[in-house]
């Protein structure tokens, strides 16, 4: 039984020096991790501010200056959302989203229709209703795609991001059905979420101001005279003042008021350095109420968008979409 016990023995003596080995490597990690994390800190901590707060920390509010090359979106999947931003973009191209025009109109009359019930000179909660309209653009915008392709077998000529997505997953095995309904359920619900949130803002600030709303309409009036016809493509390009009123709507109430990002490379604010790989977040509330780039920051003035207004401005001053190759899909 000697070759017994001495087997016993070794197996004991490789057990000991894997477990020695582990500790070593899992300590050593941990030693470089903590000098590495205290190095940052002790950069960050020249920076005045707040005190942190154990584990908490605090909040440093940047202002965007250099573009986008400092920063990257914090995720453990970014191959993966290279991959997917790749294939989708091109179904948010400004032509495949005119094909779509028809869809919006539809919607929109029935919103109206859905209002006239309100029209008694009480006042309602409008939320509800814009949420929904928005939801049901997309639900149709979605849907028609999917009966069209596998129910009626016939496809429009249009192409909306489903159909990239299932022509995909029939050329490549890596998208798999649960791939495609992280998708589907981003650009659904996400999405209907900030535009119905932007609208309900733009039109709670027109209530607000009568004069500029009544800009508004005698824009339109321009546009329609008295007729009831839908709006085409041409229609809304014509537009301005009313894209002005909507894109200061979403310079005083961005629909995502604060995005995280982390930087991939030193930035140098000022004269001090923040580490790469450090965690900020990009206040858009607070950035787009700079007065030097908005005098006047807290008055809801649609002028400032005339292109007159916007040639000398700081391209990063506003950012209701996010800014560089991560901003808002939509904003293609």
């Amino acid at each position: 039984m000697s070759w017994l016990n001495s087997l016993k023995l070794e197996l004991n003596y490789y057990v000991i020096s894997i477990l020695c080995v582990s500790l070593g490597v899992f300590l050593c990690t941990s030693i470089y991790r903590f000098a590495e994390r205290q190095t940052r800190l002790s950069v960050l901590n020249r920076i005045p501010g707040p005190k942190p707060f154990p584990i908490l920390g605090n909040t440093l509010e940047l202002k965007l200056k250099g573009g986008d090359r400092h920063f990257s979106k914090h995720s453990v999947r970014r191959t993966k959302w290279k991959q997917r931003r790749k294939l989708l973009t091109p179904a948010f191209h400004f032509k495949i989203l005119e094909d779509f025009i028809d869809v919006f109109n539809q919607k929109s009359f029935k919103f109206v229709s859905n209002l006239e019930v309100n029209l008694n000179g009480k006042p309602f909660d409008i939320f509800p209703y814009v949420t929904l309209c928005a939801l049901d653009i997309i639900l149709e915008w979605v849907n028609s795609q999917l009966i069209v392709k596998y129910v009626l077998g016939d496809r429009k000529p249009r192409l909306a991001f489903l159909d990239l997505l299932l022509e995909s997953a029939e050329e490549n095995e890596d998208l798999s059905d649960e791939d495609i309904r992280e998708e589907v359920d981003t650009f659904m619900f996400a999405g209907h979420d900030t535009v119905a949130a932007s609208l309900n803002w733009t039109l709670y600030l027109l209530g607000c101001h009568p004069s500029i709303q009544n800009k508004v309409y005698e824009e339109l009036e321009a546009i329609f005279g008295k007729s009831d016809r839908a709006a085409a493509s041409s229609d809304i390009r014509e537009m301005k003042y009313l894209e002005c009123c909507i894109k200061e709507s979403l310079r005083l109430f961005p629909s995502v008021p604060i995005y995280g990002r982390e930087l991939k490379e030193n930035l140098v604010v000022g004269e001090y350095v923040i580490p790469k790989e450090t965690n900020v977040f990009v206040i858009a509330y607070q950035l787009h109420r700079d007065p030097d780039q908005f005098p006047d920051p807290n008055s809801f003035k649609p002028e400032r968008f005339l292109s007159e207004n916007s040639v000398k401005r700081n391209p990063y001053a506003y950012v209701p979409f996010g800014a560089g190759s991560r901003n808002c899909i939509e904003n293609v």
